[in-house]
């Protein structure tokens, strides 16, 4: 093997590599960005929750003492 074959196929192994660790670098990426995304969804879900929350529980109040609220 001569050297110039050597070195040709050594920059193309180094050159592999550098796209598979940038191919694993941009998955991991994907990943947490999906993780993000569904955490996202999660708080929003959960702030939608309490504001029905907050209905439910509501109590109204009769400032009214002549005219009562009939329930």
């Amino acid at each position: 093997m001569t050297a110039e074959k050597f070195v040709f196929c050594y920059d193309l192994s180094c050159l592999l590599c550098a796209v598979y660790l940038d191919l694993l670098f941009m998955l991991q990426w994907m990943l947490i960005d999906e993780l993000f995304e569904q955490e996202r969804q999660i708080r929003a879900a959960m702030a939608n929750r309490s504001g029905v929350l907050a209905l439910l529980l509501h109590q109204t109040i009769d400032h009214d003492p002549l005219n009562p609220l009939k329930i």
